[in-house]
């Protein structure tokens, strides 16, 4: 999709989603919409792609065009004011402002979704420490109260060849086996070689012993085939997932990798951090425990020395902020060459919201058995 077409795309989406009975739209109302957003020296390309268009206008977007109007005159007369001293006029300006803002969100909660806290008693029922689900190593449990609880959303990030993948298994495969329902949807690595992995960690054998055990490894393996779904996705986005969901009914979604996703802001910062508030959402919604997998940025100024081993939430790649915003666990994976040498990492602790115990925060060192991607 060419700039200008995307450019036009996102405006026609937000158009639609604002009126939905809405048919079609007129071209003026279209330029209207978009002028706001149009760079100068891009003004004549842009509203070139729409210049033969002409259809019917909708007036909730023709209403939207006149609002967007008067806050842009209002604002600019407010900063005027404001900065002339007129102390009475800027009031009576903030006014006006505030009753076009009340205008502009009329309508827009009807479709909102309500989940009031529980009374006390039915609260130990919900997320009381019994109620957790553990996830991880002992050593990472022990700086989550116990676990994890639904809706509980994590970010795994690290540099490539850092051992994220193993990390991330070994977790997924502790789920299952405390009887956690988990679709893994993998968009980078093939899913098959991540399934093997997968259950060689839940054998607690590699792979070599599996092709030379063909028939108890999958005799074996039958007590976790209906907890587990493994799947690619080719160009999707957080609908997409949401379907699969509702299909297969998982307590538990693994995202490997989530900077591959899809979605309908330009640029990977915006598309990532609105992915990221769509998918919490999502868990929010389903009571899903989630698992997102990512990258930790290449800072120049560490380009061709050790990586680093203390990762922190402004190491996260291409999302320093919104990604990290939207997880109640943010673990970072780090290994310089020593570490790596030993088949060690460190885990950072970059947010944790799920424990407010002494030392929630503090890092631990793992050790992995790549052979059965197991962690200690």
């Amino acid at each position: 999709m060419s700039p200008p077409v995307g450019h036009w795309w996102k405006i026609l989406s937000d158009a639609y989603k604002r009126d939905t009975a809405a048919r079609s739209l007129d071209k003026e109302t279209l330029c209207n919409l978009a002028e706001p957003g149009i760079p100068p020296k891009q003004r004549d390309t842009l509203l070139g792609v729409v210049s033969g268009l002409d259809a019917v206008p909708s007036p909730k977007n023709v209403a939207e065009c006149v609002l967007a109007l008067k806050r842009k005159n209002l604002t600019a007369e407010f900063a005027s004011a404001s900065l002339g001293g007129e102390t009475k006029k800027a009031t009576e300006l903030l006014s006006a402002l505030n009753e076009v803002w009340q205008t502009d969100s009329l309508g827009e909660g009807e479709t909102a979704e309500w989940n009031d806290s529980q009374p006390l008693p039915a609260l130990f029922d919900r997320v009381g420490t019994d109620k957790r689900i553990p996830f991880g190593c002992p050593a990472i449990n022990g700086k989550l109260s116990g676990g994890l609880l639904p809706g509980h959303h994590v970010v795994i990030f690290g540099r490539t060849e850092v051992g994220k993948s193993s990390f991330v298994i070994d977790c997924t495969a502790r789920l299952i086996k405390n009887q956690q329902r988990v679709i893994y949807i993998g968009n980078e690595d093939h899913i098959d070689i991540l399934k093997m992995r997968m259950v060689g960690r839940l054998l607690k054998q590699p792979q070599s012993w599996l092709e030379a055990n063909k028939e108890q490894a999958a005799t074996e393996f039958k007590q976790y085939e209906d907890s587990l779904l493994m799947t690619q996705l080719y160009s999707g986005d957080i609908a997409a997932i949401r379907k699969r969901i509702v299909e297969w009914k998982p307590t538990v979604l693994v995202i490997d990798q989530f900077r591959n996703l899809i979605g309908t802001e330009e640029g990977i910062t915006r598309r990532m951090e609105d992915n990221a508030i769509k998918l919490r959402a999502l868990l929010l919604e389903r009571g899903l425990i989630g698992i997102s997998v990512t990258q930790a940025n290449d800072r120049s100024e560490r380009h061709g020395q050790e990586p680093p081993i203390f990762l922190q939430s402004g190491d996260v790649d291409s999302s320093r902020v919104g990604l990290p915003s939207q997880a109640d666990l943010l673990l970072g994976i780090g290994a310089n060459s020593d570490l790596k040498s030993r088949s060690q990492a460190f885990v950072s602790f970059c947010k944790n919201k799920t424990s407010s115990a002494r030392g929630a925060h503090e890092g631990v060192m793992i050790n992995f058995d790549f052979g059965i991607s197991r962690v200690t």
